[in-house]
């Protein structure tokens, strides 16, 4: 049984979501996936591509599609996919945004100082205070 206090706590939480504001895990997960398979697609002809998708499928679990670095603010954390070398793509470590200057991205890897051009593919870590929520507007949604 569950106690009064946390009875609360979820009502309150559930209170606080409002569908508009998060979209459906699910969502996230579909639009992620199309954006993958989209960047690995015309490169697929090399054998280490075959790989690395399903590879960058599964690091990028808990990760949104970004279409554009607008929606980036400084300290979000995310990861990128260069076309750079085409024929190993793979994603990135896990960096902080520092600034968007000059069509570049400054970012953070750990102590590590870096610029990088604005023509990468953005995975935006999603917290996952907002992944529980957004697990919950789906749950919501289908009754």
């Amino acid at each position: 049984m569950i106690e009064n206090d946390n009875v609360d706590l979820i009502n309150d939480i559930l209170n606080s979501i409002t569908p508009e504001e998060f979209v459906p895990l699910n969502l996230i997960q579909s639009n992620r996936e199309k954006a993958v398979n989209l960047i690995y697609e015309k490169f697929m002809n090399y054998d280490k591509n075959i790989n690395n998708r399903l590879e960058t499928q599964d690091i990028l679990q808990n990760y949104e599609y970004i279409e554009t670095i607008d929606k980036l603010k400084p300290n979000d954390r995310f990861r990128y996919i260069s076309t750079r070398y085409f024929y190993d793509l793979k994603v990135s470590s896990i960096v902080s945004l520092i600034n968007n200057e000059h069509n570049k991205l400054y970012i953070r890897n750990g102590i590590f100082l870096k610029s990088i051009k604005n023509n990468v593919h953005i995975f935006k870590l999603l917290p996952e205070e907002t992944v529980v929520k957004m697990k919950l507007v789906e749950i919501i949604q289908q009754d």
